[in-house]
């Protein structure tokens, strides 16, 4: 009987989530790492700490995101990820 139960934890654990599944989850976690570090640059710019390039640069690349993590959005996840995580490196190297 253990092993009937180890059996069905280690089947369990082995189908927690698709890749699919998995690369959903993943982008919702870049997208909200997205969206804290565009709020970080929005407190900066309101402050004036952000001259018109960098401005321009963080429009650019928001416009990049928002069909990646908008609402709703048919963006593959898996796609969706790394094109996310290249705008937050963009993001971070405004400031």
């Amino acid at each position: 009987m253990k092993y009937v139960m180890i059996f069905l934890v280690l089947l369990t654990v082995g189908c927690a989530g698709t890749p699919q599944t998995r690369a959903t989850n993943s982008l919702g976690v870049v997208c909200s790492s997205y969206a804290t570090a565009l709020d970080e640059l929005v407190k900066m710019r309101d402050a004036g700490k952000l001259d018109t390039a960098q401005r321009n640069r963080i429009t650019s690349v928001n416009n990049s995101v928002k069909p990646v993590c908008g609402k709703d959005s048919a963006f593959d996840p898996a796609l969706g990820v790394g094109l996310v995580e290249s705008a937050i490196a963009a993001l971070k190297g405004i400031k």
